[in-house]
């Protein structure tokens, strides 16, 4: 018997080991976390989709993209006339001679065809058996021409859950367990006082040790009922914290190039430029709003020298960067 959750005096938690509890929580399927952005994919252009900041885990093992941030994965091009399939997938792997082991994003490139394409191959594989490489297909990227079409999630989220549904399921726990222990009751004095025989007897013991038993239920959901209404309360603060932002993104543009950002339609943004290395100053500051059409409209509160923002169409927000130095993009859409 080995404590891991534990002192000991040096360093004994396995990586394993951690993995076998997430897997015991979560099952031992592919799931991306309910925090964060949870890694949403967006369409950047033909050849470019951002991963936003989340938490997934595969076979018990966790990874992230860091909060506040997004990877950019390169899509190659697409071609006229034909259709196309790729996965962007979670690839585990592991040196064989040093035991060192990674997670990262990559993209797996399908075959063009006609009608139908198909999905390309992956790695399977199992990290609990000690295999090498595994791979867990996260997005299908599917392309129509030189165009991406859509993105489409292969996983499912893990979802926390509401205040209303824990508070829903309290209450019919509550009236459930008071029907049964009001008809058992009823039953147990209109039989108690009869001359019964010997498995009468042996019924009337078992409701009454029933009887007991739900008594006891009764005194643990009102613990549990108390506990809840504190999670309750840490939800609510945390609810408060968050009024009113809908989602947050940030992002580089590289010097003299340009950058293009998903925005959704009927959506209000609150754009800031500001540079990238050590001087993080706000450099200018954008409004922008979207149509149903997905038609931008651009108010600047103030400009940034050598950057400007226009409307890239069907949705896109277009940074023109023609300074010399890269600069960091912030998007907040408030509702």
């Amino acid at each position: 018997m080995n404590i891991i959750t534990g002192y000991k005096g040096a360093p004994h938690v396995t990586a394993q080991q951690d993995r076998d509890i997430n897997s015991a929580i979560f099952t031992n399927g592919v799931y991306i976390l309910n925090i964060g952005s949870k890694m949403a994919a967006t369409i950047v252009s033909a050849n470019e989709i951002t991963i936003a900041d989340g938490l997934v885990i595969a076979q018990g093992c966790t990874a992230e993209v860091e909060r506040g941030t997004s990877e950019s994965l390169a899509i190659d091009n697409g071609d006229q006339g034909m259709l196309r399939k790729d996965l962007i997938v979670l690839r585990y792997s592991k040196d064989a001679s040093t035991g060192v082991e990674d997670m990262e994003l990559d993209v797996i490139k399908g075959t063009p065809s006609a009608s139908s394409p198909a999905t390309p191959s992956y790695t399977s594989g199992s990290i609990a058996d000690g295999d090498t490489l595994a791979e867990f297909p996260l997005y299908t990227v599917n392309l129509n021409g030189i165009t991406i079409e859509s993105v489409t999630r292969n996983v499912d989220y893990i979802e926390v859950a509401t205040k209303s549904a824990l508070e829903s399921l309290r209450t019919m726990l509550t009236n459930s367990i008071n029907s049964v222990s009001s008809a058992l009751t009823t039953v147990s004095n209109r039989v108690g006082t009869a001359t019964l025989n010997t498995t009468a007897k042996n019924a009337l013991a078992a409701i009454n040790e029933l009887l007991t038993k739900i008594n006891t239920l009764t005194t643990n959901l009102s613990t549990t009922n108390t506990n809840l209404n504190t999670q309750k309360g840490r939800i609510d603060t945390l609810v408060s914290k968050t009024s009113g932002l809908v989602s947050f993104d940030t992002s580089n543009v590289a010097a003299n190039s340009n950058g293009y950002r998903q925005l959704t339609a009927l959506g209000m943004y609150l754009v800031m430029v500001n540079g990238a290395s050590t001087d993080n100053g706000i450099r200018g500051m954008y409004l922008v709003g979207t149509t149903t059409g997905n038609a931008l409209g651009i108010k600047a509160i103030s400009t940034a020298g050598n950057v400007a923002l226009s409307d890239g169409g069907s949705g896109l927000l277009k940074i023109a960067n023609g300074s010399s130095v890269t600069v960091r993009l912030t998007i907040i859409r408030v509702y």
